[in-house]
């Protein structure tokens, strides 16, 4: 059963990272939110950012129904509309455990 779930969150993992984010990897959120909002194609997906620079988990865009979810450093941890998100903690604790190569048992919360 965790291979199951392994296998699904690692197939997620492996979409996210192909698929291209317009975001920019290294920088804090509020150079993000300034770099895309000088973009026009990139402008309905603004970051919202936490007070400390990073990002907030869950990033919903106005005009659409696209949620996702990012960690901290705002590397996306759902792809708009891929998922239905409705919370982001899940999705954080497993990217912090495929951070750490740290294995799912048992009682690991499934998203």
């Amino acid at each position: 059963m965790n291979g199951i779930f392994a296998s699904i969150f690692l197939a997620l993992i492996a979409a996210t990272l192909c698929w291209e984010f317009p975001g920019h990897p290294g920088t804090d959120c509020p150079t993000t939110l300034k770099i895309m909002s000088e973009d026009p194609e990139r402008r309905w997906m603004l970051p919202k950012c936490e007070d400390d620079g990073t990002f907030i988990a869950m990033q919903c865009f106005p005009g659409t129904t696209a949620c996702m979810c990012v960690a901290a450093d705002g590397s996306p941890l759902t792809l708009p509309g891929f998922v239905n998100v409705t919370a982001c903690e899940c999705f954080t604790e497993y990217y912090k455990m495929w951070l750490k190569s740290e294995k799912l048992t048992s009682s690991t919360k499934m998203c």
